[in-house]
């Protein structure tokens, strides 16, 4: 795993880093011999770019060979687009990858020129790309608690929940009328959509869209609306927001009528439709909430077997 931590200045953002390494045994702070190139919103020049995610890659892989596991790193990002190809670059080292923004100063009345620009620039950046998820506390140990707690939120499965329906209905009626025409279709997923099933209490909107490149003018609506854009990596065929604190609320942006979007569709009518699948993935979910219940991503892979075969099987019938 890798934490990437956003504030400024740099050494603030290293201070972050270190803290929240210091949480965990097996996790150290990453300290690239080349600090992030962006001074300000303008795009650096190429070779300072590559310098430091050649820098943060050597870095990555001085840690690996030491056995650290959870590595962090700190800077001051003025740009989306260098988080970004800081995000791709690791990611051909771990496919977990997260970023956390933390405002500059703990005092507003602290404010320097300097300052005030970063976050201007946050500002603008986060209307089209992944700033860094925003942590609202802005001292040290109680920024790093709050980072530390988002990635290890747990796993808690609850009943099923008739209000779901009804919530999802106001939810995406209000994501309606903020995108208009942006937006082909505004669908129910996940567990939350399936009566009778065990969930997570997070609603899972699926908006479709008629290509993905397009995504990127659902940032600012959405946000908006309270939604984050979360630039995971291993996200190719999806775009991924989220809302609320803990998660309350989860939008995915597919293509309309691709492998995503029927993929999602499918397995959800295939659980409404079943009764004995719908146990099955039942007992699946609460072992692997029960084994890996501060692990979201490992309790995702958990049950991507079940979620394979399914879809498969599906397929299979509609030939």
């Amino acid at each position: 795993m890798i934490i990437i931590v956003n504030s400024f200045p740099s050494e603030r953002a290293h201070a972050v880093a270190k803290v929240l390494a210091a949480r965990s045994d097996g996790a150290v702070p990453l300290t690239p011999e080349v600090e992030c190139p962006d001074q300000s919103s303008a795009r650096p020049p190429r070779a300072q770019l590559t310098e430091f995610l050649e820098a943060s890659e050597r870095a990555l892989l001085d840690a690996r060979r030491a056995g650290d596991q959870l590595c962090t790193l700190g800077a001051a990002f003025f740009r989306g687009e260098t988080l970004r190809a800081l995000r791709r670059h690791l990611d051909r080292h771990d496919d977990v990858i997260y970023a956390y923004r933390v405002d500059a100063t703990p005092s507003v009345g602290d404010a320097t020129a300097e300052v005030v620009a970063w976050r201007a620039a946050q500002e603008r950046g986060a209307r089209l790309h992944d700033m860094g998820y925003e942590i609202q506390e802005r001292e040290l140990e109680p920024a790093a608690a709050a980072i530390w707690d988002d990635v290890h939120q747990p796993v808690d499965l609850v009943e099923p929940d008739p209000g779901w329906v009804d919530d999802f209905a106001r939810e995406r009626a209000e994501i309606t009328a903020a995108l208009g025409a942006l937006a082909s279709s505004v669908e129910h997923v996940g567990s939350t959509a399936v009566p009778g099933l065990i969930a997570k209490p997070i609603i899972d909107i699926l908006v479709t869209v008629p290509a993905l490149e397009r995504a990127a003018h659902l940032v600012a609506p959405l946000r908006a609306l309270g939604y984050a854009f979360i630039d995971y990596p291993q996200n190719r065929a999806r775009r991924f927001f989220c809302k609320g604190a803990p998660r309350s609320h989860h939008i995915h942006v597919v293509e309309q009528g691709g492998a995503e979007h029927l993929d999602k569709l499918a397995f959800r009518d295939a659980l409404r439709a079943d009764q004995e699948l719908r146990a099955e993935y039942r007992q699946l979910k609460l072992a692997a909430a029960s084994a890996l219940r501060t692990e979201r991503a490992a309790y995702g892979e958990r049950k991507s077997e079940l979620v394979r075969r399914v879809l498969a099987r599906c397929a299979a019938s509609a030939r």
